[in-house]
């Protein structure tokens, strides 16, 4: 949808509003007419996050079914307006104008930056210095060439994963722990994008650095809900125990990332290189920042590529193995693009890339996702100043039933529109759980690229069974993951 600068205002204000060449002054209202629920005061608030932890997403679907597509939320210790969309059109008109791109910031974790005199990494800067980061990091971690390098060493590393189930499940065939499993998985997974080098994450005696890093970031994200609300230097003084987790978890993170980060250097520093030989991403981000950045950087890039992917996969391998015709549908797929060398060709995987979407549709990564109006913008007949933070919630988008036909059922097929089941176009704003322009994640087709070689090699060995057929619920902190454990049988094909 165009949208177009509003000039014959005779407000000032107003003169940089952006607007639908439909609309009218006579409609337009004042954000603060946006519908929405009463702040809750402050002697409740703890009370309100002890009850309604872990149902982030599911509190925005209830906010949205309250009050409507676009909804307002206070709070006011923190001076906090904020706005959320759940129509894919309204959410259209932000994300069109958003030109530079400020993500909603997290204050909490800009202020350990600072305290800690850490630098700002792709994930947490923002304006001109998120940009040159942006452009530095986006070659190796997004260009599709680029990251189709990282294959083999990813399936090597899903060899060594599924030999060890082999060797860990028991009598029954059930794997147990399995989200312990996965996330040493992914860790192992990203260290050998990131330095080149094996972890040791799948190995039966682990380093404790390694589950110290993925407890971390786990401590940093439950933290991070209980400390939101509040300024900093208020959430310090109140939820000291909270800060304290949240801290040390960072501390931790940041101290792994740079020892690995520091071996990797020592590792080439004396190795010559040819003109145009492709180097490793630390070595291409050396050559192209400040070292505090790449030490930046990397823990984000690290620390992102845990819970995130490893989640994802918990999820679609419940759907595949709930639904056993996709299962097999998925198996037969990958068999018939088996290659000569015995690896499987992901590029024809039509059905598992659908059967990921539609994983990410019903369980998107994250709760929601922000950003600060660059200008003063009219949503839905709603006028929001620059400066607001108005954000999105993947979650409520993907299970909208005006969007998408029987919402909360699995059907890969909705996204194979030259199939049988397949749904008619969806509108592009509705399907978001990466983000959109230049802030979507930047780690996305690595992530996705392991999970097309997990679930293609997992299949070719096993066949997967659920242990019972208790649903799996959702929990949320700022990521969403399954609420109770997925407990599967590998049984041998």
């Amino acid at each position: 949808m165009l949208l177009r600068s509003f000039r014959l205002l005779p407000n000032r204000r107003l003169l940089n509003v952006r607007i639908r060449p439909q609309s009218t002054m006579a409609a337009v209202k004042s954000c603060d007419d946006i519908p929405g629920p009463q702040p809750t005061p402050l002697y409740k608030l703890r009370s309100e996050l002890k009850k309604n932890f872990g149902r982030g997403h599911k509190m925005f679907q209830e906010l949205h079914q309250e009050f409507g597509p676009v909804v307002q939320q206070k709070i006011p210790i923190a001076s906090l307006q904020l706005f959320f969309i759940s129509d894919p059109s309204c959410l259209e008109e932000l994300l069109r104008q958003d030109d530079k791109h400020v993500r909603a910031p997290l204050p909490i974790w800009n202020d350990y930056r600072v305290r800690a005199k850490q630098e700002f990494g792709i994930l947490t800067a923002d304006g001109d210095n998120w940009g040159r980061m942006r452009r530095i990091v986006d070659k190796p971690m997004l260009k599709p060439k680029t990251v189709e390098n990282y294959a083999d060493n990813m399936a090597v590393v899903v060899g060594d994963l599924l030999d060890r189930f082999e060797r860990i499940r028991g009598p029954d065939m059930v794997v147990e722990n399995l989200a312990s499993e996965l996330f040493n998985w992914a860790l192992e997974s990203i260290g050998t994008v990131l330095y080149e080098k094996r972890l040791g994450s799948l190995s039966d005696i682990r380093d404790p650095e390694n589950d110290k890093f993925i407890q971390s970031v786990r401590g940093i994200f439950t933290s991070t809900v209980y400390l939101f609300g509040l300024p900093p230097m208020l959430s310090r003084f109140l939820m000291r125990s909270q800060w304290k987790i949240h801290e040390e978890a960072w501390n931790t993170v940041f101290r792994i990332a740079e020892k690995c980060v520091t071996e990797r250097l020592e590792q080439v520093k004396n190795v010559s290189r040819s003109e145009g030989e492709e180097v490793g991403i630390i070595e291409y981000l050396v050559e192209r920042m400040p070292l505090k950045e790449v030490y930046a950087n990397i823990t984000e890039l690290m620390a992102g590529g845990v819970d995130t992917t490893s989640n994802s996969v918990q999820f679609l391998l419940y759907e595949i193995t709930k639904n056993p015709n996709i299962q097999n549908k998925i198996y037969q797929e990958v068999q018939e693009n088996v290659k000569e060398n015995g690896m499987v060709d992901l590029k024809n995987l039509k059905y598992l890339k659908a059967s990921i979407k539609e994983t990410l549709r019903m369980y998107p990564v994250v709760n929601s996702i922000g950003r600060i109006t660059q200008n003063d913008t009219v949503i839905n007949g709603y006028l929001i100043p620059k400066g607001k933070m108005v954000g999105y919630s993947p979650y409520v988008l993907g299970r909208n039933e005006s969007i998408y036909e029987e919402a909360d059922v699995f059907k890969p097929e909705r996204w194979l529109r030259d199939q049988p089941g397949g749904q008619d176009k969806v509108h592009p704003f509705a399907y978001l759980p990466f983000g959109f322009g230049p802030r979507m994640c930047v780690g996305r087709r690595i992530a996705e690229m392991e999970m097309q070689i997990l679930v293609s090699q997992m299949l070719r060995r096993f066949r997967l069974e659920l242990v019972d057929d208790k649903p799996i619920d959702t929990y949320c902190d700022l990521i969403i993951s399954p609420a109770q454990p997925l407990r599967l049988r590998y049984i041998n094909r």
